[in-house]
């Protein structure tokens, strides 16, 4: 599956990502599709800042989409050193907080519905999300085997795609992986599942 992110030419892409730069709404596109509404002016200092929350807006959004075919997120559980944007990539979707806040109870260490993201990166040209889905029992405590959370791994790749005469660029996303504990692997072409 594909999801595009326009780019526009010249005097055109100034004075529309200038909208931007003052505060304004933006929708992202998914499959053509108007997502969630997203507020980037506290994260975005330039156009190219803009456009980066822009798109870290759409992986997250697409990424969700994929792991709640598993189960239900909750909550996204992110590191300190996870970067503002990504941040608030995630919290326009559902509540954020810190790794050092997760709640444990009883025999888990991550409930239910929380997501522990480990990678949410974007270079030019590679994206990636991944993570672990909970509940995940304490190590050692007998069941832990098939308690464990499930990972995911959701990589992109930037690719140029021909809209209206013009080359834009568009992240793809063609397979992922999730894996319940250690035992079990499943590769799935996206569109599959």
């Amino acid at each position: 599956m594909r999801f595009g992110h326009m780019r526009l030419g010249g005097v055109l892409e100034v004075a529309l990502l200038s909208l931007l730069l003052v505060g304004c709404e933006t929708k992202g596109v998914q499959n053509g599709k108007n997502v969630k509404k997203v507020d980037i002016k506290n994260v975005c200092d330039d156009a190219a800042s803009c456009k980066r929350a822009n798109e870290l807006v759409e992986i997250a959004t697409y990424s969700l989409k994929l792991i709640e075919r598993i189960e239900p997120v909750t909550t996204f559980v992110v590191p300190a050193n996870l970067d503002a944007q990504a941040r608030n990539a995630l919290a326009n979707l559902r509540p954020v907080i810190a790794v050092k806040d997760m709640p444990s109870s009883g025999d888990y260490i991550q409930p239910k519905g929380y997501f522990l993201v480990q990678t949410f990166s974007m270079d030019e040209t590679e994206a990636a999300f991944e993570g672990k889905l909970g509940p995940v029992l304490k190590p050692g405590l007998p069941g832990y085997e098939d308690n464990c959370g499930t990972t995911f791994i959701i990589p992109f790749e930037a690719e140029a795609k021909v809209e209206d005469n013009a080359k834009v660029k568009v992240w793809a996303n063609h397979s992922y992986k999730f894996q319940v504990c250690s035992s079990t692997n499943v590769i799935v072409p996206v569109g599959q599942r």
